[in-house]
């Protein structure tokens, strides 16, 4: 194979990796013979994408930033779940945006409301796989009163693919000491993560946290009830 031919495949994978990567879509346009590139929406979460506040405090929703790959913006975008400042809980507002041909993008925001010590339960340190014994991750506060964060929860990132490193932020649910609520994310190689929860568990006699999410891959349709969606895992504190 010669040089030219080596130098032209490595640009059609590159730029095939690229454009998975962007989450594109091909449409048939009403015109026989032509066709029309789809890019999910670009959803950003307009304020802090984590709050925290005491009872009694206001909450002031800010939306959401939506706009296509051209910067044109998005109309077309709805909010659910509402916030009750004067009831301690942890809450999840979702954000989701659509184009044209209905394919959407979503973005999340969680607001903590707190009375007393956000702090309930202590679960900073190191975790190792329950099965392997390897340290997996690590967990410590977050510069947001009342938050936690699962730094590189999948342990699948590294310095040769970034992209892959997840952090989760979650917190205590007021009066449940030891039960916590994960924010849900859209990340870009895995897909959305959400329903997540967490608890503290006793294991072999040292303290551990149990994780519960489900995972939706980029491409699939949200589904409760799809079994390839529910994931979990199991760590101990090192």
């Amino acid at each position: 194979m010669n040089k030219h031919k080596i130098i032209s495949i490595s640009l059609i994978a590159t730029a095939l990796m690229y454009l998975s990567s962007c989450n594109l879509v091909f449409d048939k346009d009403d015109t026989e013979g032509t066709s029309a590139v789809s890019v999910k929406p670009v959803v950003e979460v307009i304020g802090d994408r984590v709050i925290s506040m005491k009872k009694g405090g206001t909450y002031n929703e800010q939306g959401i930033k939506v706009e296509d790959a051209h910067g044109n913006e998005y109309e077309n975008n709805i909010v659910s779940g509402e916030v009750d400042p004067n009831k301690p809980d942890m809450y999840i507002v979702t954000y989701k945006a659509w184009n044209q041909y209905d394919w959407a993008s979503y973005a999340y925001r969680g607001v903590l409301v707190y009375e007393g010590d956000p702090y309930q339960t202590d679960i900073a340190g190191n975790y190792k796989d329950i099965k392997t014994g390897i340290i997996k991750t690590k967990v410590y506060k977050s510069k947001i009163t009342g938050y936690w964060v699962i730094d590189n929860a999948f342990q699948e990132g590294t310095e040769v693919a970034p992209k892959r490193q997840i952090k989760l932020q979650f917190a205590e649910i007021p009066g449940q000491a030891g039960h916590f609520k994960l924010v849900p994310i859209e990340h870009p190689v895995h897909g959305i993560i959400k329903d997540g929860t967490a608890k503290v568990l006793s294991i072999a006699g040292k303290p551990g946290l149990k994780i519960d999410y489900r995972m939706i891959a980029p491409g699939e349709v949200d589904n409760p009830d799809t079994d390839d969606q529910d994931k979990s895992s199991l760590w101990v504190i090192y």
